[in-house]
């Protein structure tokens, strides 16, 4: 369930489970090692795509849009 928006950039995990960096997101496709692609679907980014590494690189803007992210993703 999609409880609520996703505040901003989060820098690393912090001792704070993934469960709770991902509220408000749908996953898109994983890119190996526990790294997801997420769309936002709720509150001020709601459209943007954003990355999850919650080992190393916390949960950072990927980018603006679907459209965007999606045609990046099937480019060679």
């Amino acid at each position: 369930m999609i409880s609520s928006a996703l505040p901003g950039p989060l820098g690393g995990r912090g001792g704070v489970p993934v469960d709770e960096l991902t509220l408000g997101t749908l996953v898109l496709c994983e890119q190996g090692c526990g790294i997801f692609d997420r769309l936002v679907v709720a509150g001020p980014r709601a459209g943007e795509v954003w990355r999850i590494d919650p080992d190393w690189g916390g949960f950072v803007p990927l980018a603006a849009g679907f459209r965007a992210w999606y045609g990046a993703w099937l480019a060679p």
